[in-house]
């Protein structure tokens, strides 16, 4: 089974080397200015916001909404699919996974009050949301980087400019965040507490390297798990 994955690994990997390629050329561009008109609403935001705000990824639960008035949040879709029937929305709604956007296709049509922040590896839904808010994912970066047993992550600031994969639509909310201008970042039901993949803590590890080393603050805001890559922090 190990060979076999890493067999498949590696001809994704090339399956990718172009695609990635293509990506970094364009990361570069806007880098420069040149920026696309799919991802001219993500670049009125930057700097909007302050202070802090709430990420929450698949294990949040209902329990937690009640302390979350008055907080700008920024969820998961597969967060939000624990928490849509409660009738709760984010601020921001964050989905990068092709089979959720599908899954929730006729659910994200009908909310003209939040922000959709999604990948630019889906296809925009037609008609488009008012508040489709589109960002540049660079999903390959994990094979051409990596290989099958390593897992190392990059941290971006600059979301108009490259989103890295993190193993987890968190993790690109998360380099989001910073780009809009918050300096603390909680994260609720997001497996702050000793990660059970490998990758996901190497993710997390990377967020919190590049966070002491900008003046950024990481809190794990999840009540049952204890402190382990993130300091706790009660909402």
């Amino acid at each position: 089974m190990g060979f076999l994955g890493k067999l498949r690994w590696e001809k994704q990997k090339v399956k990718q080397r172009a695609h990635y390629e293509e990506e970094l050329k364009k990361a570069e561009a806007r880098k420069h200015g040149h920026v696309e008109p799919l991802f001219q609403p993500l670049q009125a935001l930057r700097g909007s916001q302050r202070g802090h705000c709430v990420i929450l990824g698949a294990d949040a639960q209902p329990s937690m909404l009640d302390r979350l008035n008055h907080e700008v949040t920024l969820c998961s879709a597969a967060g939000w699919t624990n928490l849509r029937k409660t009738g709760w929305q984010p601020t921001y709604l964050g989905i990068q996974s092709p089979a959720l956007l599908e899954q929730m296709r006729d659910y994200i049509t009908n909310i003209p009050e939040q922000g959709i922040l999604a990948g630019d590896n889906l296809p925009v839904p037609s008609p488009a949301p008012k508040n489709w808010i589109a960002y540049p994912y660079l999903g390959v970066y994990k094979y051409y980087c990596n290989t099958y047993d390593t897992h190392r992550v990059k941290f971006s600031d600059n979301a108009l400019e490259v989103v890295y994969d993190g193993y987890d639509t968190v993790y690109s909310l998360m380099q989001i965040a910073v780009y809009l201008g918050f300096t603390e970042l909680v994260l609720v039901g997001c497996g702050c507490c000793q990660p059970k993949e490998e990758k996901m803590r190497a993710a997390f590890e990377t967020a919190k390297q590049y966070a002491d080393s900008h003046g950024i603050a990481i809190y794990n805001g999840t009540p049952e798990e204890t402190e382990d890559i993130f300091p706790m922090f009660s909402l």
